[in-house]
């Protein structure tokens, strides 16, 4: 029977995007909240209310693919800075787990030598 190291957890970090505020994520939620969009929309000023909110659920919507994008590079390279640079406040890291969920909520375990 094989055995596996077994490492003890010494951290576990849990890292949310907040749309807002995260310096790539913003530009692409506050495009979308400032309706700046609305005036590429040939006749937009002609559709009824149902139609305004349908289209602003499909731009939410297709929007929310770009964000995710934005969200996992950012959390790779952050990843990679906490594993390997001498200036991570975790440095050094024996091994690390990494797990994201649907709700773009990142959880890290920093394993330390």
């Amino acid at each position: 029977m094989h055995h596996k190291n077994i490492i003890k957890w010494i951290f576990f970090l849990t890292f949310t995007c907040n749309q807002s505020d995260h310096f790539g994520v913003s530009k692409i939620k506050n495009w979308l909240d400032s309706c700046d969009w609305q005036k590429h929309i040939i006749g937009f000023n002609d559709l009824t209310e149902n139609e305004v909110i349908e289209l602003r659920k499909g731009m939410e919507q297709s929007a929310s693919g770009l964000i995710l994008r934005v969200w996992m590079e950012v959390r790779k390279i952050f990843i990679e800075y906490l594993c390997t640079s001498k200036d991570s406040p975790f440095y050094p890291v024996e091994a690390i787990f990494q797990e994201m969920n649907i709700k773009l909520m990142l959880v890290i375990s920093l394993i330390f030598i």
